[in-house]
């Protein structure tokens, strides 16, 4: 526990119980990897003999955890592929106007850019790139569908 100079507030029944609760299971959890480390030596050291039941179960169950796993691994980036495609076919303009219009029916449309007054900075962070990577990037990036027309390259 740290020590604080700072006046100390008067904690309520149950803060207290909360409050050694966290303390207690702070203890524990930083014990528990060591503790499991131990456990799985032993396991391995004399599962085979003692326990092949265990053993057995137990790598079934890592096998299922590593399934699930991948599983909401490939599920994420399926995911985030769907959503990339789905906002690079969008039609901009058509959805500025139509969430302009959203806006202009509550009275609120009063602060927002036309479409064409809108700049966009784009910022790479090159740190020790050579100028030709940096050339490349730039190149590629303005090279991507609507940019296409009205990127500008500047500087390099």
């Amino acid at each position: 526990m740290a020590i604080s100079f700072e006046p100390q507030r008067r904690l309520s029944g149950w803060q207290r119980v909360a409050y050694a609760v966290s303390l207690t299971l702070s203890w524990i959890l930083q014990r528990t990897p060591f503790s499991v480390h131990c456990c799985i030596v032993l396991l391995a050291a004399l599962g085979p003999i003692f326990a092949p039941h265990l053993i057995a179960l137990l790598i079934v169950l890592i096998h299922v955890v590593f399934v699930i796993c991948q599983s909401r691994t490939a599920w994420g980036v399926w995911c985030g592929w769907r959503g990339v495609l789905r906002h690079s076919r969008r039609d901009w303009r058509q959805y500025h106007a139509d969430e302009r219009q959203k806006l202009d029916k509550n009275g609120s449309g009063d602060h927002v850019l036309e479409i064409d007054d809108v700049q966009h900075i784009i910022i790479l962070p090159a740190y020790k790139e050579t100028v030709e990577t940096l050339r490349e990037v730039s190149e590629l990036s303005s090279s991507r569908g609507a940019q296409r027309n009205t990127c500008k390259n500047q500087g390099t």
